[in-house]
């Protein structure tokens, strides 16, 4: 059964697939998607992959990934476009493969329309899938404060770096590297943000270690120290965050978005 969210795009297939067709994927975010999901063998899940274009790179890459889609019509143009892929029509909500038979997780922006108190929920099914040691490549909107915004499709929502970090970590995984951009007032484009983060020991596939729901519109973002040069370099830190960051958390400069990126809202 196509949910709201999957019937929404289903609505707005052509628009979306010609979006896709005519914008270049951002060179910083297929850094960082390349840079954690090429590296493991395994199955790779393009969880929300829309019209497949990021699961048909990471193929092209020799990497085993899948396609996983709400929206008929979108997988119906995946597996026409790239008829050498796998597709699969199902929810993020209840993914379609055993416990830990995946490798790792692309959620490239698909976790923007679920409502803040059934984020947890999500994160653990995507958890539950992944093999000990995998990786989450997540990408969404920052903002200052957990808020819904009229997105082109459907409802979606800001969420403050820190705040989807500590989610995360409440669902099992732990942060080893971020990337925000700020507001590009020449295209329009909102606020980027993306976290990798790898599955831990702590909690039970199923049995996220939950604190309570926060209420909309009282994250805050964590502060960010600047460089002499006026950039920023982010602080990873996880609210309510219960053990020490890895040491291999990737910290990196962040500048001003530089070229176009596929984000549509």
């Amino acid at each position: 059964m196509v949910d709201e969210v999957g019937q929404a795009y289903d609505d707005m297939a052509e628009p979306y697939i010609d979006l896709v067709r005519t914008t270049e994927v951002h060179a910083r975010d297929l850094a960082l998607i390349e840079r954690h999901l090429t590296i493991r063998p395994g199955t790779v899940l393009d969880a929300g992959c829309g019209p497949g274009h990021l699961t048909a790179h990471l193929r092209s890459l020799e990497v085993d990934a899948i396609g996983l889609d709400v929206a008929p019509r979108l997988i119906d143009h995946a597996r026409a476009t790239h008829p050498v892929g796998r597709y699969e029509l199902a929810s993020i909500r209840q993914l379609p493969h055993p416990d830990r038979s995946v490798a790792a997780i692309l959620a490239w922006y698909s976790l923007i329309h679920v409502p803040p108190d059934e984020l947890d929920a999500v994160l653990v099914e995507l958890r539950r899938v992944m093999n000990p040691g995998g990786t989450l490549v997540a990408g969404f909107f920052d903002g200052d404060a957990i808020a819904p915004f009229d997105h082109k499709v459907t409802t979606a929502y800001f969420w403050p770096v820190a705040e989807f970090s500590a989610r995360l970590l409440r669902a099992g995984f732990t942060e080893i590297e971020r990337d925000q951009r700020p507001l590009n007032s020449g295209t329009g484009n909102r606020r980027h943000a993306a976290i990798a983060a790898r599955t831990t020991g702590r909690g039970a596939p199923g049995r996220p270690a939950l604190e309570g729901p926060t209420r909309i519109g009282t994250g805050r973002s964590e502060p960010q120290s600047s460089n002499s040069d006026g950039t920023s370099v982010d602080v990873v830190v996880a609210a309510r965050q219960t053990q020490p960051a890895p040491a291999d958390v990737h910290r990196t400069q962040r500048g001003r978005c530089s070229g176009p990126r596929l984000v549509w809202g």
